[in-house]
């Protein structure tokens, strides 16, 4: 017949039930694990120095449009507002700007927080805010120690001295005296208001202010608002001190602030450069040019034109206004070029040039200047590797070819004006032939005076233009809108700490507990049974560890054990009623799992009970029950099948019981069990055995590696398949109810064996064995016993 192999299969579903049987059981564990998490959380919070966070919200302006236009008196622009660089704030940016290297070293060297005090505790040491401290520690560094730490000293202040102390240095000094310190130079100096300072002992110590910066940027936290609208941030800051978080974020934001309008700033001021530099010269050229006209009138004795003169110089200022913004057109558009053409990482920022009215020109500086802005902005918190970069290289140098387009393009324009107007100057001038020449040369000269006034006062009023509208531009960019007073938290908290020390505590052994039943493959409850299999379960055998014999049922023992198998073969009868001559076959899935043990004990059992049985070892391949009987390498099956001996020849009678007789697999083993068991001889032997004996017990091999169970299966009543707690492999059931469904097997049950705890079966809780009796029967168990 084909064996039938054991098939893996995933057991379906969790059983909450058994996990939760399974807390309870290991309750212990909880009682051990909690307080042990308890007793840590109490040491982490009263050894753990608390930092806190301070939480502040910030609202960024937003800037109006940059309206800074150089020469917009010469266009129609109309009001003058704010500065040629500013751009439109993204506040992603602000964000960066706030957590940059510049304006996080301003507050370190603001605050000292490259300088680490304590005060000395029996617990904790306290730490120091130094602006509050009577000293006021001064520390200039060597340049060999810029980027080491110090060692940590242990400072003692006394009345006119102090003193640091490590391991290796002890060193006195005395208030505002310098002390050198191991190439350092420290000075301790008493505040204004502080005559002595009381004595105390502290610890000390200090750090790269590189270090500082970082560990101050790793403790700064600035995100936008999601509901506060356009420009709200919220800053957080951890702080072991929090008024000394307070203070670094007010530092912080007014250095932002000025850096801010300083950055903001700078096309203007360019701006402001170019007109003093051309004021200064228009001043020093109208200066020169009215000595020159008293001059000629001291000379000439001519002080004044006639009529026809000033007539025709009445009809030459509109032509000189157009040449002066010409001249300044020429100008602007030289600054532009002289910047727009700076090569590498010095871009310059350059004025928008909207009074050369030329919109494209200006859109194209306005998107220039806020690509070299953002370039040194990468710069100045980044490397030259940034990969930004590239595209913002690219950027500006599409936009630089651009501009110098432009420019060539405004420069023709201003070409063809300039023939313009030369053309209609000369026809003005023709009409001084009859004016007399010294006359003429007054004119001419008066012309070149009202010239040079005219720019000078142009450029005059625009310097003053600027200069107000640079003093409209100095207000701060940002608004501290509270002061953190309602947003500070601590950490760690004590109350959650413990909490979490609680629910770790709790979660660990439920969680190794839930890893080890969900993992579980093998049977471990009753309810395992029930759920994988609907054949009812004949008896449960609790796990016996003996040395010598097998047979633990005898009349006298009435151990928890011995009374499992009456209750087993009570069991039998009532389930296989009408029977009064009982076959029953035991087997199981695989070796090990106590097949032979079942089926010694229980064949003692109905002995016991004044029923005529006997025990049939029908595993052919080996002898483990005959050498437990102590009948070991005597003849039996193997050689009755073969015909060599009859069948009252191989029958036994057992020392154990004058009704239980046994038959064992027989000596020496058989070569081939499998076809024995086919032979002919086999229906002589079960009618002999029906005919004398009360009850037959058959003890078969596993059904997992060989089919001889289910050959022997026909001249069965009953089949009792044999599982073992803690080693059964859930999917065994797979095997069985298979067996049950094909119907291989004759009234198939089920036997437990081998519990190890009877909290999950009923034979430790519904049956009450022992019913109070002394248990007379104590087996020494060294290690456990199974038949196979």
């Amino acid at each position: 017949m084909e064996n039938i192999e054991l098939e893996e299969e995933k057991k379906s579903g969790f059983d909450i039930k058994r996990y939760l049987s399974k807390i309870k059981r290991n309750y212990y564990w909880f009682l051990l694990s909690v307080p042990l998490f308890i007793t840590g959380a109490y040491y982490y919070v009263h050894y753990t120095l608390p930092v806190y966070e301070i939480t502040t919200n910030v609202l960024i302006k937003q800037p109006t449009e940059n309206a800074n236009k150089l020469g917009s008196a010469f266009s129609n622009t109309g009001n003058v507002v704010g500065g040629a660089a500013q751009i439109a704030s993204d506040v992603n940016n602000e964000v960066f700007k706030l957590k940059s290297v510049a304006v996080v070293a301003a507050v370190v060297d603001s605050l000292k927080l490259d300088i680490k005090l304590y005060k000395k505790g029996s617990t904790l040491n306290q730490p120091i805010d130094l602006t509050t401290f009577p000293v006021d520690v001064l520390l200039n560094r060597s340049g060999s120690n810029t980027n080491v730490s110090s060692s940590v000293y242990q400072l003692l202040l006394q009345k006119n001295s102090y003193e640091l102390r490590s391991e290796t240095i002890h060193a006195k000094g005395r208030y505002n005296e310098p002390l050198i310190l191991q190439g350092d130079t420290l000075m301790f100096k008493l505040k204004d208001n502080v005559a002595t300072p009381a004595d105390g002992e502290y610890v000390f110590s200090y750090i790269p202010k590189k270090s500082a910066i970082i560990n101050y940027i790793s403790g700064l936290s600035i995100s936008p608002v999601s509901k506060g609208g356009m420009g709200l941030l919220q800053v957080s800051l951890k702080d072991e001190i929090p008024d000394r978080a307070k203070t670094a974020i007010a530092i912080m934001v007014s250095v932002y602030d000025i850096q801010n309008l300083d950055y903001n700033n700078q096309a203007l001021r360019k701006e402001m450069d170019f007109l003093r530099e051309r004021l200064a010269t228009a001043g020093a050229e109208l200066d020169q040019q009215e000595k020159a006209v008293s001059s000629f009138k001291a000379g000439n004795q001519i002080y004044d034109v006639s009529a026809s003169a000033n007539q025709l110089l009445g009809s030459l200022p509109t032509i000189d206004t157009k040449k002066s913004d010409n001249m300044l057109k020429q100008d602007m558009l030289s600054l532009v070029e002289s910047n727009i053409q700076t090569a590498g990482n010095k871009e310059e920022i350059i004025p928008n040039v909207s009074g050369l009215q030329n919109p494209q020109m200006a859109d194209n500086i306005n998107k220039y200047n806020q690509l070299v802005m953002q370039k040194r902005h990468v710069l100045e918190n980044g490397t030259a590797q940034d990969p930004r970069l590239a595209g913002i290289n690219s950027q500006m140098q599409q936009l630089r070819s651009n501009v110098l387009n432009n420019i060539r393009t405004v420069r023709n324009e201003i070409k063809v004006n300039e023939s313009s107007l030369s053309n209609q100057e000369q026809k003005i001038s023709s009409k001084f032939t009859n004016i007399p020449t010294k006359e003429k040369k007054l004119v001419e000269l008066n012309r070149l005076l009202n010239i040079k006034e005219s720019i000078y006062t142009f450029l005059l009023q625009k310097k003053e233009d600027k200069e107000i509208e640079l003093a409209s531009t100095q207000v701060a960019n940002s608004i501290i809108i509270d002061d953190g007073l309602g947003g500070i938290n601590q950490f760690p908290k004590p109350l959650n700490i413990y909490g979490i020390a609680l629910g770790t505590g709790a979660a660990l052994p439920a969680l190794v507990i839930f890893i080890i039943v969900f993992l579980n493959k093998r049977l471990q409850t009753r309810h395992d049974v029930e759920v994988l299999t609907t054949l009812p379960i004949a008896g449960e055998i609790s796990n016996v560890e003996i040395e010598e014999s097998s047979l633990i049922v005898t009349p006298a023992n009435v151990s928890s054990e011995a009374e499992q198998f009456r209750t087993l073969r009570t069991n039998i009868y009532y389930l296989t009623p009408g029977l009064k001559r009982k076959t029953l076959l035991i087997t199981s899935g695989n070796s090990g799992e106590g097949k032979s043990f079942i089926s010694a004990n229980l064949a003692n059992t109905m002995a016991i009970a004044n029923k005529k049985v006997v025990l049939l070892e029908f595993d052919l391949r080996t002898v483990g029950l005959s050498e437990k009987m102590g009948v070991s390498k005597t003849i039996g099956l193997a050689n009755y099948l073969m015909g060599d001996v009859e069948i009252e020849e191989i029958i036994q009678r057992t020392s154990n019981s004058n009704n239980l007789f046994f038959i064992s697999s027989g000596y020496p083993l058989a070569p081939n069990p499998g076809e024995l068991i086919l032979s002919e001889r086999m229906d002589e032997l079960f009618e002999f055995l029906k005919a004398n004996f009360d009850a037959i017990v058959i003890d078969t091999p596993p059904v997992g590696p060989v089919s001889d169970a289910l050959t022997l299966a026909k001249w069965a009543d009953v089949s009792f398949f044999v599982v073992r707690h803690k080693e059964t492999l859930l999917t065994t059931f797979k095997l069985i109810n298979k067996l049950y469904s094909e119907q291989k097997l004759p009234q198939l049950k089920i036997i437990i064996n081998g519990i190890t705890d009877n909290k999950d079966f009923n034979y430790g809780n519904n049956y009450g064995y022992g019913y109070g009796y002394n248990y007379n029967v104590k087996q020494k168990r060294k290690r456990k016993f199974i038949l196979n």
